[in-house]
């Protein structure tokens, strides 16, 4: 988690083989915000929170201890420490967090770290969302203290080796939180029985870790009964293996219970089929993602004349709206190149926001850019981008034209609530039109554009009324519903009645009823419900009341778009792995006069004779020898933040109690944040040899909890303090710029060839380095590294104690521009550009300090084509001048392991090329320092391929799989004197021939191998008269 504390020490030792302030390549994490930082107290957690945010932190505390009441149940398991929680207002300022250092993009709902079992959750608008994420991360905090002892340094002191299978832990998070499952998991396991992608057990990954490892869990509990998940986790707790944990609790092992659970599921769900149709039945389709290389194709959005739709695709690797044609199924154009551009920083998938001007001109486009999100017009014929003034709001989930195209409805939310607002686009002013707790979502208008239908979990609360925290805490157990308010008025009318009730301190398991459509002709609405188990199209008829199926899908319809005649409706749905756009002709045309047929699990609700009721309660003895008597729920003595009269609440709310760190009348203390450092790793070996004495290595790593400051101590000791290695660095990191200060002590021993003696004898360098670096990202995307630097560098020849040795100061500067939009591929980028500019200077104080200037450059970009081939380009180059220039020396490749030098000597004569002296790579064909000289510049051409792409359990060998083909073409050379270069010359016969330009040809694989990847590469020089000697390279650094 720490890679930027633990990172430092070796980023610093860059200076020492003159990458100056070159950082390495990777897109930023901005912190566009500076946070004040707050904490509460309640029995079993903190929770921190910004400015704000209070409130927010008051829900999530109460749901944590409402999850732990319920996960001490399951489990019988009592925690022994308290549990930190850092809660953000939004996504947006989630994505800047210092807790977990990678960049969380959409979808990654909350986190929970290992370091000091720290939970990191965003608010995003809606309030059983917030719920099931914060009962699914205490369950991975709760594990982690379980099995892990509750930090990484339990797992290191205690030299815990076992690990929990992904499926086990993030498919019991997901059971935990959903109260076993829900219609959502129900659809997904239809879609991947009834294609074959479910694997068995042990195979499962990525996204079919949480849904497939759900299912186990919930079939455990409907076969076993649910208190086999509690002994189950005990049984691998205990003997450290998941096979024998099943063994001994259900007497079948991995195997043999994925047999059955496939089975099951085959059973229950393949009936299905002939239940169900198709969607290929009642739509076309316009997107497969079988055949374009894409898993999303979401949220579709029809032209108001029904012939085209714009959606977003990740097609390209990134995530792009394009438009396409609805009678053809082509790609017409791309209208938002994504995931490239500070505007377009990150489109919303999950919760898309995508519209078209009445008259068809424009489409609206909401995307993060920067910390907020935006929207964004777009001109559909010329592509012209447009931002709306003053509207930036944390997050905003949907967007909808008005008829007569002046203003936009949207959904967009603040901490803790998520409202319906109006957007004049003539005034560019926004008004807040729901203004309460509830969560509000997919705002449409209808035709006359008098009023706004929407879905909400308000229940029958139309209007706010009652304590705030009560309210949020009820309605996060709600069923989905769909509202109308009268835009002048603001009267709020309810559309539909879910036939589910309340589920107090759990996530609704189904019975939603969400995404409206009002027709033309105003008479109805097309709307989304899973009343049957799956997702399906309704009509209902406001006139009589009556609701309508328009489908009997056998998968789950999202993201419906009516035309604007209402002829035409395109929506998304999972079909067989993956997500595609689909087109219904005439929609209202597949009226179905019949109640669809329930889906099993559906079946299994509606049987539950207390289903609206159904509340999770816990025995008081149980709770009593965990916790004691403290922890029972009751919220009836705290007196909240705003107050609203109880009286007029039109539900019963279900009460709790969070007794805690609480003043005389019940509020929470709000303590203020303070930087107290504890411990992340403190890890140490040593020994003693004959030949050295002692060795130790020691590495010890230190942070506040919330990450933005970080101290790291290295130490390599061999013998005595000047033969040895340590560092101390200490990382500042709340604001934009980040500050890294650094000191360091290296000691290195070279074999150096002595001229005066003639033999090779060995020489010892140390270095002494002061350093501070800093780095200010613009966005995303770009950024500014300054590093600021003292070196005191020395030499002593252990062997001849007659050579007085050498030593040399150094004052460097040094400032890069850094460019990456790159897309990540299985071993290297697969697509965008990344460059990176760097200005090193150091000044000629007196003769003992080394001075020069050096200007380099490094440019790479990477052309995806058929499918996953990838032609990568990258150019680099650098000149130095001044009295001790920087030298380069060109030839091999990085991590040769069996390399060779030119000369077979190491191109080291002074301290200052002990520091400075440069590598350049990759230039196959040739030696270690095959050219050196104080400019060089380097050209590399490589086609990427497939060998063997994926792994088959049990038909190839694990080291035969995933192999990476290369072709490649290198040329470049280094050299001090640029009127003496010369690239070519002719042979005595007269042909054209290479002179000084080194030009290497061949072909490779790469292996991934544990952490390392295996580059084996074959290339011969080439000269234009032709190829020769040969040479094989075996290293472990992967492709640029």
């Amino acid at each position: 988690m720490k890679r930027t504390a633990l990172a430092t020490f070796f980023l610093v030792l860059s200076v020492l083989t003159c990458q100056g302030s070159a950082q390495e390549f990777g897109k930023n994490k901005v912190h566009y915000k500076d946070f004040t930082w707050h904490f509460i107290q309640s029995p079993h957690f903190n929770v921190y929170f910004t400015h704000g945010g209070y409130e927010l932190a008051e829900f999530v505390a109460a749901e944590a201890e409402t999850s732990l009441v319920s996960l001490s149940q399951s489990l019988n398991y009592k925690i022994n420490q308290r549990i930190n929680i850092a809660v953000f207002n939004s996504h947006n300022d989630f994505q800047q967090n210092n807790i977990i250092p990678e960049y969380l993009e959409e979808g990654t709902g909350g986190v929970t770290e290992l370091y000091k079992n720290r939970v990191v959750l965003p608010w995003e608008g809606d309030l059983r969302l917030m719920r099931h994420v914060t009962h699914h991360e205490l369950l991975h905090a709760v594990f982690n203290e379980m099995f892990y002892g509750g930090s990484l340094q339990s797992i290191i002191s205690r030299n815990i080796t076992f690990q929990i299978p992904t499926w086990f832990n993030e498919g019991m998070a997901e059971y935990q939180s959903l109260d076993h499952w829900e219609t959502a998991s129900d659809q997904f396991l239809i879609d991947a029985t009834i294609n074959g992608y479910m694997p068995p057990i042990k195979y499962l990954n990525g996204y079919l870790d949480y849904r497939g490892g759900e299912s186990v869990w919930h079939y455990i509990d409907q076969t076993y009964g649910s208190q086999k998940v509690g002994e189950i986790v005990h049984a691998v707790l205990a003997t450290r293996n998941v096979d024998r944990g099943f063994e001994r609790t259900i007497g079948l092992n991995l195997d043999q219970l994925s047999e059955k659970w496939l089975e099951h599921n085959r059973k229950v769900y393949f009936p299905e089929v002939g239940k169900r149709e198709t969607l290929n039945k009642f739509s076309r389709r316009v997107t497969n993602h079988m055949t374009d290389g894409s898993f999303y194709n979401s949220a579709p959005s029809i032209s108001p004349q029904g012939d085209k739709v714009a959606y977003i695709t990740n097609r390209t690797g990134y995530f792009d709206v394009v438009l396409t044609s609805v009678v053809t199924g082509k790609i017409i154009r791309t209208l938002v190149k994504g995931n490239r551009t500070a505007n377009f920083e990150e489109l919303h998938l999950t919760k898309p926001g995508i519209s078209w001007s009445p008259s068809g001109e424009e489409i609206a486009v909401a995307s993060k850019t920067g910390e907020y999100d935006q929207v964004f017009l777009i001109n559909v014929e010329t592509g012209k981008t447009t931002p709306l003034p003053g509207l930036k709001m944390d997050g905003i989930a949907g967007i909808d034209f008005s008829p007569d195209g002046k203003k936009l409805a949207l959904s967009a939310y603040t901490p803790l609530q998520s409202d319906i607002y109006v957007y004049d686009l003539k005034t560019d002013s926004l008004q807040n039109i729901t203004n309460d707790i509830y969560s509000d979502a997919d705002p449409h208008w209808s035709a006359d554009g008098q009023k706004i239908y929407f879905t909400s979990d308000r229940g029958d609360s139309l209007y706010q009324h009652g304590q705030l925290l009560q309210l949020a805490h009820w309605a996060a157990g709600n069923p989905l519903d769909i509202y109308s308010i009268d835009v002048k008025t603001k009267q709020v009318t309810r559309i539909t009645r879910s036939e589910f009730s309340n589920s107090p301190n759990v996530v609704p398991h189904g019975g939603d009823n969400t995404y409206p459509l009002p027709t033309p002709d105003g008479k109805g609405m097309v709307f989304l419900s899973d009343r049957n188990g799956i997702e399906n199209l309704y009509y209902k008829d406001f006139s009589t009341g009556k609701e309508t199926p328009l489908t009997n899908s056998l998968n789950g319809i999202e993201d419906p778009s009516l035309s604007s005649d209402g002829q035409r409706l395109a929506f998304s749905a999972l079909n067989n792995g993956g997500y595609d756009v689909f087109v219904m002709d005439l929609p209202l045309v597949h009226k179905m006069e019949k109640v669809l047929e329930p889906t099993s699990y559906m079946n299994q609700l509606l049987s539950e004779k207390e289903i609206a009721n159904k509340v999770r309660t816990s025995t008081h003895e149980n709770l009593t020898s965990l916790y004691g008597t403290s922890t029972l729920p009751d919220l009836s003595r705290y007196v909240f933040s705003r107050q609203f009269d109880m009286a007029k609440t039109e539900r019963n709310v279900n009460p709790f109690l969070l007794k805690g760190d609480v003043d005389s009348v019940g509020n929470f203390i709000v303590h203020p944040y303070k930087v107290d450092f504890t411990p992340d790793i403190i890890y140490g070996g040593a020994g003693y040899t004959t030949l050295y004495g002692f060795q130790g290595t020691t590495e010890l790593s230190f942070s506040d909890m919330l990450g933005n400051n970080q101290i790291n101590i290295y130490t390599d000791f061999v013998f005595d303090l000047k033969n040895s290695d340590y560092a101390l660095s200490y990382a500042y990191l709340p604001q934009r710029t980040n500050y890294i200060f650094t000191a360091l002590h290296t000691a290195r021993f070279l074999y150096l060839y002595d001229n005066t003696t003639g033999y090779y004898e060995v020489n010892r360098f140390q270095s002494v380095v002061g350093d501070i670096s800093l780095s200010r990202p613009f966005s995303r995307f770009n950024r500014v590294d300054l590093d600021f630097s003292y070196l005191g560098l020395s030499r002593q020849n252990i062997d001849n104690p007659a050579d007085p040795g050498s030593s040399a100061n150094a004052l460097m500067s040094a400032v890069s521009y850094v460019g990456d939009n790159t897309l990540p591929g299985y071993l290297a980028p697969s697509d965008g550009t990344r460059y990176q500019f760097t200005l090193t200077f150091l000044p000629k104080i007196s003769s003992s300090f080394i001075g020069f200037t050096t200007a380099m450059i490094d440019y790479r970009t990477y052309f995806p084509f058929w499918s996953e081939n990838v032609f990568a380009l990258r150019f680099s180059g650098a000149a130095s001048t001044g009295q001790n220039p920087q030298r380069f020396f060109i030839g091999g490749v990085q991590s040769w392991i069996n390399r060779s030098y030119s000369e077979s000597v190491i191109p080291i004569s002074s301290v200052a090329d002990y520091a400075f002296l440069t590598p350049v790579f990759p230039l196959r064909g040739y030696d270690y320092n095959a050219q050196l000289g104080d400019k060089f510049f380097l050209w590399n051409f490589e086609l990427r391929f497939p060998l063997v792409r994926y792994f088959v359990p049990g038909l190839i060998p694990i080291l035969l799989s995933n192999i990476e083909g290369v072709l490649f073409v290198d040329a470049g050379s280094a050299f001090t004197e640029a009127h003496t270069y010369k690239p070519f010359a002719r042979t005595t016969s007269g042909a054209l021939t290479t002179q000084d330009l080194l030009v290497g040809s061949g072909f490779g694989a790469r292996v991934p191998f544990l952490y390392f990847v295996l580059n084996f590469d074959y290339a011969w020089q080439y000269n234009i008269v032709g190829f020769r000697n040969p040479r094989f390279y075996f290293s472990l650094a992967g492709d640029f």
